[in-house]
C-alpha cells in the first residue's frame, strides 16, 4: 500500500510517519497537562468575579444603572439626579 502525503501527515499507512510522531504524542502530552491546570484567570475574569449579593456595589439606580447617591427610601432605589427629574411624575412635592 502506497501513502499519500498531506498537510496533517500521511494516510493509508495506519502508523504515523517518523517526523509527525512527535507532534502526536506532544499534543498527547499538552491535553493532559491543560486537563491537570486550571486556565488562569486573566484581569478580565477578575474584575467583576466576586459576587455582589449586599453593600453598594449591588445596587443601582433603576433608571440610569448609576450606583453613587442612591434613595433607597420607600424602596425607590433611584440615584439623585434621576430623582429630581422623575419625582414630580413619581408623586412626590416640594414642601417649605
Amino acid at each position: 500500500m502506497k501513502l499519500h502525503r498531506t498537510r496533517n501527515g500521511f494516510i493509508g499507512g495506519g502508523k504515523l510517519h517518523p517526523s509527525q510522531h512527535h507532534k502526536q504524542t506532544r499534543a498527547v502530552a499538552l491535553d493532559t497537562w491543560k486537563s491537570s491546570h486550571p486556565p488562569k484567570m486573566t484581569h478580565d475574569a477578575v474584575w467583576f468575579s466576586r459576587p455582589r449579593k449586599y453593600g453598594k456595589g449591588s445596587r443601582e439606580c433603576r433608571v440610569c444603572a448609576h450606583q453613587a447617591g442612591l434613595i433607597r427610601k420607600y424602596g425607590l432605589d433611584i440615584c439623585r439626579q434621576c430623582f429630581r427629574e422623575k419625582s414630580a411624575a413619581i408623586g412626590f412635592t416640594k414642601n417649605r
